[in-house]
């Protein structure tokens, strides 16, 4: 999962880059910034059925380093 989440910012960010504005962008876009922001939409879409077919991962709980407190002292 972290690599479709990486791969996306990195294709965003090629979209962003590629991109003109303007009118001019809205009557004749790039093929390149196009081809980006399609490349994105893959991704999202897969990226979103894998995470409804798959679920989540487990949370991993880490151990508390030595010597840190442990509960709240508000809380006892």
């Amino acid at each position: 999962m972290i690599v479709i989440h990486w791969l996306t910012a990195l294709l965003i960010l090629g979209a962003w880059l590629t991109s003109t504005g303007g009118r001019h962008m809205a009557e004749n876009p790039p093929l390149q910034h196009f081809s980006f922001g399609l490349a994105v939409l893959v991704l999202a879409l897969s990226h979103l059925i894998l995470r409804f077919a798959g679920g989540t991962a487990p949370m991993v709980v880490l151990p508390s380093p030595p010597g840190s407190a442990t509960r709240c002292s508000i809380c006892s």
